[in-house]
């Protein structure tokens, strides 16, 4: 009877034995088979393997392909190339030391203004005494003997000049210098050359004339005229061709007028 009774709960009851079964823990699991993370390449398939080592970071900047780096270059060169091809920029060429020095004394030839007016206070210790005028007006200036000084008479451009005037624009184009020379004769020891010393080349000097008269008081004579003289003439040079004025050598003051040269003066 008692056999009988067993058999007949089993038969009654099947599904509750199984659910008596002891069923392994969670954490059991956990322990034996620990839970990878979703992120690991190593644990993923090969495709989704090789997808997450060749897709790029969000925070790694962008780099550029060599199609786009060539694409860059091309356009710099195509940039610094003219329509007949490439161009080269050349530094513009210096210009020439041609203007003597206004003291007379052989020195090492300069290029410009500046360098002159340096010179002649460095090198000789002599300061230049300007006088500013405008084509026509006439300036008196003084003059020394022992080298100090010496005058430089500056012409103005003018602001209109006359169309009358064939050379009236040479005025115009900025200040023109004219220095003031005078060196006693060998020859005749109380008698000294004077003439004004432009500085520009010979073309620039055939656009004047300069009207030179001394001033003294027991002197009535007609002031002198003629053409001045490049600075690219040496004093030895100026002697030389006889393009001067010969005056006494006391004197002290000389008066100037710069004009324009008429077309049959040059």
């Amino acid at each position: 009877m008692r056999r009988d009774r067993l058999y007949n709960r089993r038969r009654r009851h099947p599904d509750q034995q199984q659910q008596q079964q002891p069923t392994p823990k969670s954490h059991d699991m956990q322990a034996h088979h620990p839970r990878q993370p979703t992120n690991v390449p190593g644990r993923l398939p090969l495709i989704l393997r090789e997808y997450h080592q060749r897709r790029p970071s969000q925070h790694a900047p962008a780099q550029s392909s060599p199609h786009q780096t060539h694409k860059q270059t091309f356009i710099k060169l195509k940039a610094n190339t003219g329509p007949n091809g490439p161009t080269c920029v050349t530094p513009a060429p210096a210009s020439p030391a041609v203007f003597h020095c206004p003291s007379g004394q052989p020195c090492a030839r300069m290029k410009n203004q500046h360098d002159i007016l340096i010179h002649l206070q460095k090198a000789h210790q002599t300061s230049v005494v300007q006088y500013y005028v405008t084509v026509g007006d006439t300036v008196d200036v003084s003059l020394t003997d022992a080298g100090n000084s010496l005058a430089c008479v500056v012409l103005l451009p003018t602001s209109s000049p006359s169309p009358s005037s064939s050379s009236s624009s040479a005025a115009s184009k900025g200040n023109q210098l004219f220095f003031v020379a005078k060196f006693r004769s060998l020859e005749e020891p109380n008698e000294a050359f004077y003439w004004l010393w432009h500085l520009g080349d010979e073309l620039a000097c055939r656009r004047f004339q300069v009207h030179l008269l001394p001033i003294a008081a027991d002197d009535r004579q007609q002031p002198w005229q003629g053409r001045s003289l490049p600075l690219e003439l040496s004093c030895q040079e100026v002697v030389r061709s006889k393009q001067y004025v010969r005056m006494k050598q006391d004197v002290r003051r000389m008066r100037v007028r710069i004009v324009n040269s008429e077309p049959g003066d040059v």
